[in-house]
């Protein structure tokens, strides 16, 4: 039981990350395509 709670706190740390990487790149590419237009 305790392990399964580990492993789930795990799983949503890695996709808590990967919306936090995926925000920065979508951010990131925004900005680049402003510059591209301006």
């Amino acid at each position: 039981m305790y392990r399964d709670a580990l492993a789930l706190q795990r799983n949503a740390l890695t996709l808590y990350w990967d919306a936090l990487a995926l925000q920065g790149i979508a951010k990131f590419n925004s900005l680049r395509i402003n510059e591209m237009l301006y």
